[in-house]
């Protein structure tokens, strides 16, 4: 970290002596940081491998160098087969070559003659649904289109092991459950498949197992429920006056943060467990440090793997921002919903009124709804939940013959 390596060819020279062991000490600027700290793991064939971790894990980084885009200080990373990469959106394309163009282009990289190509020009246009402007160029393409190719180009060209970064979530939902069902096909298949993902859902749904980072190191590395229940207590962590840490932050630029936040029974008691119906609410305390001229609060009822199921936020009925000075303050929360019996989630957010975020945090409280309910003719009556919440409805019969 620091000017090492630029600016001039004294600190050139610099580097490429650091590199080859000789004894070359780094400007006064310049901190050693170690992206990734003696990491160690193996792969199966076939096997389809889950990294998960806060920004600033080293997961990036791991990929880059797996895609052999970084070279490693030291050790090595040993690969057998065709490798795709998929790290960030656009990554090997051309952006005055049109869609068809930048498609032959991509598979010369991954090492295909244009024949093998051909074969499956079809069907990566058909995939990306871009076709209407394939043969106009890339750099015309939003975000989301040029995810669509790069994905469909990664996945058609029968890659070994398929490397796939944080980039699905640029997509929309319906595109990112057809890369999702795609890439359960490549696993079929019996091809290997190293993602990242903060969509816990996903690394559920298509790892059998999965690595932990934190700065820089392995954290853990086991079966994937295991790993995302390590991750997801990590990131609800509080410190010893309950007061959330700075892993708990998946947002947080400084303006303000959420410090606490508590489930409050119909008892008016702090709770972690709710019977079946009962009603609650949230009461959050937050620390704004800098003037916000138009607040935003909004509340997320997730599940336990991290899908989410029902949000609301404080413009609803015609509410307006709110202008907040620095200061501490407390928020309450009736959310008027009927959550079936499991493990839920709340996630909070506070942004600006165009939608940028300042402070996040994805699992502010854990609690669990029981089958049973306060009132004995309101318990939950199935075996298991076969949603996750229920809704209040009319119903009427009308006899015909």
């Amino acid at each position: 970290m620091g000017n090492i390596g630029v600016g001039s060819l004294i600190d050139d020279l610099k580097e490429v002596g650091k590199k080859i062991g000789l004894p070359c000490n780094p400007p006064d600027s310049a901190k050693q940081f170690l992206a990734l700290d003696n990491i160690s793991f193996s792969v199966e064939e076939g096997e389809v491998l889950g990294l998960i971790g806060h920004n600033g894990a080293g997961k990036s980084t791991l990929l880059k160098i797996l895609s052999r885009i970084t070279e490693p200080t030291s050790g090595s990373a040993v690969l057998r087969g065709r490798v795709a990469s998929l790290l960030e959106v656009g990554t090997g394309f051309h952006g005055e070559m049109t869609g068809r163009e930048n498609i032959f282009l991509n598979g010369a990289l991954y090492g295909l003659n244009r024949v093998e190509i051909k074969k499956q020009l079809d069907s990566i246009i058909d995939f990306s649904e871009v076709e209407h402007y394939i043969d106009t160029p890339v750099k015309r393409y939003s975000s989301g289109m040029y995810v669509r190719l790069a994905f469909a180009v990664a996945a058609h060209l029968h890659p070994e092991i398929l490397i796939v970064d944080e980039v699905l979530a640029v997509g929309d939902a319906e595109f990112q459950n057809k890369c999702i069902k795609r890439m359960e096909e490549i696993r079929d298949e019996g091809k290997t498949i190293i993602i990242v993902s903060h969509q816990m859902h996903i690394i559920h749904n298509l790892c059998s197992q999965s690595i932990l980072l934190k700065n820089g190191k392995i954290d853990c590395f086991d079966r994937t429920e295991f790993v995302i229940d390590r991750y997801l207590n990590l990131k609800n962590r509080r410190n010893n006056n309950n007061e959330f840490t700075e892993e708990s932050y998946s947002v947080f630029t400084g303006e303000a943060k959420i410090t606490h936040a508590y489930l409050i029974n119909s008892k008016n008691r702090q709770t972690t467990e709710l019977f079946y119906k009962e009603k609650f609410n949230c009461k959050i305390r937050i620390n704004v440090f800098k003037r916000i001229t138009s607040a935003v609060f909004s509340i997320t009822v997730t599940t336990f793997k991290g899908e989410r199921l029902i949000f609301s936020d404080s413009l609803e009925n015609g509410r307006k921002p709110i202008p907040l000075d620095p200061g501490i303050y407390e928020i309450h929360v009736s959310p008027q919903i009927h959550l079936l019996p499991g493990t839920y989630s709340f996630m909070l957010n506070i942004t600006h009124q165009n939608g940028d975020s300042v402070c996040c945090v994805e699992r502010a409280i854990d609690f669990d709804v029981n089958r049973l309910s306060l009132k004995k003719e309101r318990h939950y009556k199935w075996s298991k939940s076969n949603a996750y919440a229920s809704m209040d409805a009319e119903w009427k019969l009308d006899y015909i013959t």
